[in-house]
């Protein structure tokens, strides 16, 4: 849990933001933080089925899913948004991994490769944006279509696929993920209204990075350019570029993926389940609470500046109960302890 940055211990993730952006991309969004996932995964068949496992896993993953994508919105550095949604995507995960039920497994095993694809496509396009304006200021970065369109249209496709709309694949990993939490009645109570609202937010933030960075922002004029006017050369490019295309691809022919997600049930369960994803499911339930999900983001992101200050707000008074800082006490307190101890015995 740790390792994934769930609640209590997420205060790590947006403090590596300090990192150079490569370094967050691959470490930070696509394998350090998930490889605690991918252990949760792989370890499911010694302790899944606990009530120790799914209490601590539903109740921590539910958490901090909301808590993430909550305080996303309070934010103004390209790089901690990205680093709080990721910390709400890996909730997400831990949540279903949690549920265990076949259905929620499979929606953690796409979404792990949805999550993937979009952030750390949009964490390059980050250190594309700080290297190219010397700033990662959303209030102060806008009009970047105009001098940067390979990278504007990147970064749509990432976005979209982060709000979890067609036709990318992170729709179909939204589409799963609101069916597992539909399929169990005991707990759908309060972890569908969570994953809702979770949801409705990474509409919001995606709507809001796109228009205020990409779009026009406030500014009347693109910002001013550090290095030089236009596009970085292809090697720039073409992480973001390729990452964007694979989730759209994905996301028309998810068929692809049918026996790699297979497989992987297999050993995280331990039996056979036929996987047959797509793009598609017809009018349901579930496709209700999607289009209510993009109407209330929608809503959210129209009132964005009175969201952010009600936020920052909150994350202002959570500052004093500094979560970083009392788990270095508590380090230190132990290694004082764990000196004397020593002294002691020997």
């Amino acid at each position: 849990l740790t390792k994934s940055a769930q609640f209590p211990f997420h205060f790590w993730l947006p403090g590596a933001m300090q990192a150079p952006t490569p370094v967050s991309s691959y470490l930070h969004s696509a394998t350090m933080v998930n490889a605690g996932i991918f252990l949760l995964l792989r370890i499911h068949p010694l302790l899944g089925e606990t009530l120790m496992w799914k209490s601590t896993l539903v109740l921590s993953g539910a958490i901090t899913m909301f808590l993430g994508a909550f305080f996303s919105m309070g934010q103004r550095d390209f790089k901690r948004i990205l680093a709080f949604t990721t910390i709400s995507a890996l909730g997400t995960m831990v949540l279903l991994i949690g549920i265990d039920t076949e259905q929620s497994m499979k929606a953690a095993l796409v979404f792990f490769i949805v999550h993937g694809l979009y952030k750390g496509g949009l964490f390059m396009v980050a250190g594309i944006l700080d290297k190219a304006t010397g700033t990662r200021d959303i209030k102060v970065l806008g009009h970047i279509w105009k001098p940067m369109p390979l990278t504007t249209l990147a970064a749509a496709f990432a976005l979209i696929s982060m709000a979890g709309l067609p036709p990318m694949l992170g729709f179909i990993g939204k589409e799963l993920i609101y069916d597992a939490k539909i399929q169990l009645p005991a707990l759908a109570s309060w972890i569908l209204p969570l994953g809702v609202g979770a949801n409705i937010l990474m509409v919001a933030i995606s709507l809001t990075v796109f228009i205020e960075v990409f779009w026009a922002g406030k500014r009347k004029q693109p910002v001013e350019m550090k290095h030089r006017e236009g596009e970085f050369k292809w090697y720039f490019l073409a992480g973001p570029v390729v990452l964007a295309l694979a989730g759209l691809v994905l996301g028309l022919m998810p068929g692809v993926l049918d026996s790699l997600i297979g497989n992987a049930l297999y050993v995280s369960r331990g039996e056979v389940i036929d996987v047959h994803l797509s793009l598609w499911h017809g009018f349901n339930q579930v496709l209700m609470l999607s289009l209510f999900t993009v109407a209330s983001g929608i809503g959210v992101f129209l009132i964005r500046s009175r969201t952010a200050q009600f936020i920052a707000s909150i994350l202002n008074w959570f500052e004093k109960f500094n979560m970083a800082r009392a788990f270095t006490k508590v380090i230190n307190w132990y290694v004082k302890a764990a000196g004397k101890q020593t002294a002691w015995i020997q």
